[in-house]
């Protein structure tokens, strides 16, 4: 299974979902938007609501395409932007918050 299989199976059992109302090309345009520094033609495969774990737990948005896993939020004016290149990438593993819930992924 190759990591887009992977991460769409963990995604499922940790039940991120993406939101069913909102518009596909909408969310390409948000993505393009968000992300200038990537390839024009890096095509959005699906974003879904999550968290990232940094010094606190931010709520934000997780951005999946062909080459690359973004992460934006935006709390209060306060934005944070994380881009990783998919081949860069050496293991997904599922993992527990609150050390019991299986939720997330590392």
């Amino acid at each position: 299974m190759g990591w887009s299989g992977l991460l769409r199976r963990l995604l499922y059992e940790s039940r991120m979902r993406c939101c069913p109302n909102t518009n596909p090309k909408s969310r390409e345009h948000d993505f393009h938007k968000l992300f200038k520094s990537l390839p024009e033609g890096e095509t959005l495969i699906q974003d879904f609501s999550c968290a990232l774990l940094r010094d606190i737990l931010v709520q934000g948005r997780m951005y999946v395409s062909q080459n690359w896993f973004c992460f934006y939020a935006n709390i209060l004016g306060w934005e944070t932007l994380l881009t990783i290149e998919v081949n860069k990438i050496t293991a997904i593993k599922k993992e527990k918050t609150a050390l019991v819930i299986n939720n997330a992924i590392s």
